[in-house]
């Protein structure tokens, strides 16, 4: 998923590195001379930007400006497939993880079957199969969040909603950009049911979702480790 473009740009301008610490390379299209370029991010160096075209290579010492583009992709894809199935897997691991301090529950997951479905979209995804997914901003990817002497940025949140229909979806939010998945099918009428309802509030507004303090994991991971 980290290379469909949308992402790309967005791990490429905020500066985010891979597990491997690496940074996505971003493709652009340097305008006079014509030529493709990649600009790389160095930790020591800054951005690098390499040219493809040996001429204009020549011909740029002797400009006086030039312009370059690169694409910026403000939001990701509708109906992406990949990003699907990744919202499918975090959906089912997020419900593993609220399950996992119970054998009993954790076995009642497995065999749910009405899972089946779900499972075997993120498992395989047959190239003609769609799970649509909702996504929006609800806040900018630069937004800064304050809290007690802390300053930051949010990189990702989730929560399992759980609809007055006997619904589930899975609620990501990556960056500011809000997406939300049915884990029981491939439909959204019910979250958009639940939105109006609730006047198109995120379901990870603290009215509607508990914030887990890092003390109260700290505590629970104490209290089951074995």
């Amino acid at each position: 998923m980290l290379e469909q473009p949308y992402f790309v740009s967005l791990r490429f301008r905020q500066g985010i590195e891979s597990k491997k610490g690496r940074f996505p390379v971003q493709r652009g299209v340097l305008l006079n001379p014509l030529s493709e370029i990649e600009l790389h991010i160095d930790k020591d160096e800054g951005t690098q930007i390499f040219i493809k075209d040996e001429e204009a290579v020549k011909k740029i010492p002797t400009m006086k400006h030039g312009t370059f583009i690169i694409p910026a992709h403000q939001l990701p894809e509708k109906n992406n497939q990949i990003i699907a199935r990744f919202l499918g897997k975090v959906g089912l691991e997020e419900l593993a993880r609220g399950c996992s301090i119970s054998s009993e529950a954790i076995n009642e997951l497995i065999d749910h079957e009405k899972l089946d479905l779900l499972r075997n979209f993120v498992r395989s995804g047959k190239p003609d199969t769609l799970w649509p997914y909702s996504f929006r901003r609800i806040y900018d990817e630069d937004k800064h969040f304050f809290e007690d002497s802390l300053d930051f940025q949010m990189l990702h949140e989730m929560t399992l909603l759980h609809t007055n229909d006997q619904e589930l979806y899975i609620i990501v939010c990556i960056m500011g950009v809000e997406y939300c998945l049915n884990m029981g099918g491939p439909e959204l009428g019910g979250y958009e049911e639940w939105l109006k309802e609730h006047d198109n509030k995120s379901p990870l507004d603290s009215e509607f979702c508990k914030i887990v303090e890092s003390s109260d994991y700290d505590q629970w991971i104490k209290k089951n480790r074995r």
